[in-house]
């Protein structure tokens, strides 16, 4: 089954809501070549490409610019609930890592406020051909259900982790995930495979792989305690990927 994502006709706006926003580099050996981005607009997921500006990070901005370059509109709006809404980034978990934003020091170990981790994996979805990737416009990819390795750093597997970003950020929006501290504080939800980090404002997802032939099977989430204003209880999710709807369901164990 084929999955088609993009669309051919041109926006007449200057302003866009984005509800998604997945981006992963492409490089060889520790040269950055360009960063994809995979976002989500009325529940379709777009492609574009920005490069990475000299003798500086990425900050939040960029990505925005880079999305509404691509779309030809004015303005980028990335909200939820009257907030901004957190750039999920595909992070490599071994061998040399490198980071295209900010990060907080030592001791949180994670990115500035503003983006969230996501550890890349080998998926159960491909690409169906090729894509030439272009800078400053939207592209579209035809991808497919089967697994498939791509080389680490390679622009397919960049493609494959963003749009897998961009789909776990839409999940991420759910009623479920909206937690804030007791602070009221924002609660960041990452995934990463590391089990020794901790910080009460972050929610980690661990990725579950198959044994195999290392391709990811599923997600779940740490052990939280959560209160509904009338009980404390104990929760975990998982997350598994559903084809025929191209999206994570979510199920309470």
């Amino acid at each position: 089954m084929a999955l088609f994502w993009g669309r051919k006709n041109e926006r007449g706006a200057d302003d866009l809501a984005v509800k998604s926003i997945g981006a992963c580099l492409v490089h060889k050996e520790d040269k950055i070549e360009y960063i994809v981005i995979a976002y989500c607009v009325e529940n379709i997921v777009e492609f574009c490409a920005m490069e990475m500006p000299n003798g500086r990070k990425l900050i939040y901005d960029d990505f925005l610019k880079a999305i509404g370059q691509a779309e030809k509109v004015k303005h980028i709006t990335y909200i939820l609930n009257g907030e901004r809404r957190d750039i999920y980034l595909c992070r490599e978990t071994s061998g040399k890592i490198i980071d295209i934003v900010d990060r907080g020091g030592f001791y949180y170990n994670k990115y500035c406020a503003g983006f969230a981790e996501i550890a890349t994996s080998q998926h159960k979805f491909f690409l169906k051909h090729d894509v030439e990737v272009p800078f400053d416009k939207k592209f579209s990819c035809e991808i497919e259900i089967g697994n498939k390795n791509y080389d680490v750093g390679s622009p397919q597997y960049a493609i494959i982790n963003a749009y897998n970003a961009c789909l776990l950020g839409m999940v991420f929006r759910r009623e479920e995930f909206n937690f804030e501290t007791k602070y009221k504080e924002h609660v960041c939800l990452e995934v990463r495979k590391d089990n020794s980090f901790f910080d009460e404002r972050t929610l980690v997802i661990h990725p579950v792989e198959n044994g195999t032939d290392n391709v990811l099977d599923y997600y779940e989430t740490e052990e939280f305690k959560y209160n509904d204003g009338r009980e404390v209880s104990v929760c975990a999710y998982r997350l598994n990927y559903m084809s025929r709807l191209r999206t994570y369901s979510l199920t309470r164990i």
